[in-house]
């Protein structure tokens, strides 16, 4: 078992859940949804360094739901 000061924390997710943004130990990181349960790290660092790549990503991610018509709640195409 991890100490209480290495536990993560999910502060944010993303619209449909593929991404997470969370805090470990004064750092904050990025994680990705991985099949078929879990999640595997994409990024970490402070909070201003991590911050950046988090809103690029979450707004890349966004116009991919946009471009294939999905809606940005679900997985699935919007009928």
């Amino acid at each position: 078992m991890r100490p209480a000061r290495d536990r993560i924390r999910i502060i944010e997710t993303s619209c449909c859940g593929a991404y997470e943004w969370a805090c470990q130990g004064g750092q904050f990181l990025i994680l990705r949804a991985k099949d078929p349960e879990g999640f595997e790290e994409t990024g970490r660092g402070l909070h201003k360094q991590a911050r950046l790549i988090w809103d690029a990503l979450i707004a890349e991610h966004e116009n991919e739901h946009r471009r294939k018509n999905m809606s940005p709640d679900v997985a699935e195409p919007a009928a």
